[in-house]
């Protein structure tokens, strides 16, 4: 029986080669984790007044499909939010739960090296009520949150290997509360994670 053994230098080198390997192959397609804040706001001051937000977390999940400077993006996010405007940020426990399905297109913008990539995306989302406060925000004619409403979400990002860190802006298309008009919900959030 041969017994085989590998010196400190060796092994240093495999890793060194392992990490190498991940950085080079990290933008390729792959799935895309991510969490972090998040926050939220509409025109309508009924739901969120003047110098108020919605503010929470989320976490993100994107699958990137093709290979190249541009590519699909298909996945969802899950964002907890407070209900009720706060004044400032306040990062805690939220009573908004919200599931978005999203699908688009992912592109680069700037190839810094092989290790550095700025992007952006363009993307459609469907976000899904899970749960709200029962009876709205308790003011006359805004009881009724609407099951779903659409969004259009845009933002920039970097890739440093297999890192990605992106800010994302989504712009409300149909109104969040039933038959008023200026309750369409404005997202803002800042995710980081890793990409597979």
């Amino acid at each position: 029986m041969r017994i085989v053994r590998c010196n400190a230098n060796r092994v240093l080198g495999l890793v060194i080669f392992c990490l190498y390997v991940g950085f080079i192959h990290g933008q390729a397609p792959g799935l895309v984790i991510q969490a972090g804040s998040s926050m939220a706001w509409v025109k309508d001051q009924q739901v969120t007044p003047e110098g108020y937000s919605h503010p929470g977390w989320a976490i993100s999940a994107d699958a990137r499909l093709l290979d190249g400077s541009m590519y699909f993006l298909v996945g969802g996010q899950y964002h907890q939010l407070q209900f009720y405007p706060v004044s400032g940020y306040a990062l805690k426990k939220g009573d908004w739960h919200l599931m978005m399905g999203r699908f688009g297109l992912g592109f680069d913008l700037a190839h810094i090296s092989n290790l550095i990539v700025i992007r952006s995306k363009l993307l459609a989302s469907i976000n899904f009520n899970i749960t709200t406060p029962e009876g709205g925000i308790q003011t006359p004619t805004y009881e009724t949150v609407n099951e779903a409403f659409f969004g259009a979400t845009s933002g920039i990002g970097i890739t440093i290997g297999f890192v990605d860190v992106d800010l994302e802006y989504q712009y409300g298309i149909i109104n969040a509360f039933y038959e008023k008009s200026d309750t369409k919900v404005n997202f803002l959030s800042l995710i980081a994670g890793f990409h597979f």
